[in-house]
């Protein structure tokens, strides 16, 4: 037989149950929205340049002078619209 006090006991976890259930609802709800907002990250990989002189079909490229050619000169990305940027501020483009 159940008295007032196991009774009470009960109404306690029952109580301490759907608060927790009701934390953690909104917990999920609030960090949902985040997630739904934020971007994916964007790939910035840009393909390596086969030569100092190649321009691919994409016009993009990066060409390493410290790992490419024979290891002198300085690096620079060609841009889709025929840019060239130098990683060397010294050189101008």
């Amino acid at each position: 037989m159940t008295g007032p006090r196991d009774r009470s006991l009960t109404a306690i976890i029952v109580l301490c149950a759907g608060v927790l259930a009701v934390a953690v609802g909104m917990v999920m709800v609030i960090t949902a929205g985040w997630l739904d907002s934020t971007p994916e990250p964007a790939d910035l990989t840009v393909p390596a340049c086969l030569s100092e002189d190649w321009v691919p079909d994409s016009g993009v490229c990066l060409w390493d002078a410290r790992v490419q050619g024979n290891g002198q000169g300085t690096s620079f990305m060609r841009d889709a619209q025929g840019g060239v940027w130098h990683r060397d501020p010294q050189v101008k483009g």
